[in-house]
């Protein structure tokens, strides 16, 4: 079973193979970053850890992939969050067109949690911007 840690620093080690990943995939520098790292005081979606998928690359590496409902909860957290490429992560949500049940476990799991008038504000325009506007008239 996969323990996941909060960290912000890449191992030495890893940074110049994570770099040329970067490279010959077109991707921008910090294509991996510890952006989401707030997330592991925020509360990730319970059961995430259950869910992951392991990926095999050879002997070497292998990665824990999160499922497709982790995804959503993690894209609408992030569509919620003004220092963020928002289009990019409402398009992401758009291109995974979440179910009414999919948006309303995400909705539920960023509701859990004590909230202000602008954010509940902000996640009602999320929802209706991907289609699921009937659920914000639980907020």
């Amino acid at each position: 079973q996969v323990h996941l840690l909060a960290d912000t620093t890449l191992p030495a080690h890893l940074i110049e193979p994570i770099a040329e990943v970067g490279r010959e995939l077109g991707l921008k520098e910090e294509w991996l970053n510890f952006g989401p790292a707030p997330l592991m005081d925020f509360g990730l979606p319970h059961g995430l850890e259950k869910r992951l998928k392991r990926k095999s690359y050879g002997r070497c590496l292998a990665l824990h992939i999160i499922s497709r409902l982790d995804q959503i909860h993690l894209k609408l957290y992030a569509a919620m969050d003004p220092k963020t490429r928002i289009e990019t992560h409402l398009g992401d949500l758009v291109d995974l067109e979440p179910t009414e049940a999919e948006a309303r476990a995400a909705m539920d799991w960023l509701l859990k949690r004590k909230t202000s008038t602008d954010f509940r504000h902000k996640l009602k325009q999320v929802l209706d911007r991907i289609g699921h506007e009937k659920l914000t008239h639980d907020i």
